[in-house]
């Protein structure tokens, strides 16, 4: 009679074993859609935008919201707000020896508007910047998703020269180069639409 009572108690002790064990994974489950949004967010920022450090600390603070798309919405302002203000100082940039350009190379051409060999020195710059933007590291795939800048800008006596040009991805342009306010920028950018399409309907 002890041993059955022993093992009675045996498989209520398993059954209850069991049961918490599929209670825990079901409170788990209830978070498993929001991990793999960020999971999915981390790796296409580390993919895409690998010079831009994001601190997703904001996951700890919105992990109380019930919406899901609001919370996942508050995630992906904060990433694009953190790209928006990554601190980026233009420098002088790399040379290209004299022996690998055009014999119509003018270092510095004295004119206000771009040379008659602009198109050769965005695509000498792009190839010297491994064809990628040099503020957030996005590969560009072909020179038409190039955009330039420069370290000095030529109103204010900067020049053509190769030290001088900055490859850059679109989004990145316009945080270098728009007068526009942030919130107009952020809205604009590519990176926030592309996040938005993490968030499942």
């Amino acid at each position: 009679m002890q041993i059955l009572l022993y093992v009675f108690l045996f498989l209520v002790v398993i059954a209850l074993i069991f049961f918490t064990v599929k209670l825990l994974n079901v409170f788990e489950k209830k978070n498993t859609k929001f991990d793999f949004f960020i999971k999915n967010i981390e790796i296409y920022m580390k993919r895409v935008h690998p010079n831009i450090g994001i601190n997703y600390s904001i996951v700890e603070l919105v992990k109380n919201e019930k919406n899901e798309k609001i919370k996942e919405t508050l995630v992906i302002q904060d990433i694009v707000s953190q790209f928006y203000n990554f601190n980026f100082t233009k420098k002088t940039q790399k040379t290209i020896p004299k022996e690998k350009l055009w014999a119509t190379y003018i270092d510095n051409p004295l004119s206000s508007s771009y040379p008659n060999d602009w198109l050769q020195r965005k695509e000498f710059a792009y190839v010297r910047d491994n064809k990628s933007c040099k503020r957030c590291g996005q590969n560009l795939e072909s020179l038409n998703e190039v955009y330039t800048s420069f370290v000095r800008p030529v109103k204010e006596g900067g020049g053509y020269n190769f030290e001088n040009i900055l490859t850059l991805c679109a989004d990145c342009s316009k945080i270098m180069d728009s007068n526009l306010e942030k919130s107009s920028i952020i809205s604009s950018l590519k990176l926030y639409d592309n996040l938005l399409k993490f968030i499942e309907d």
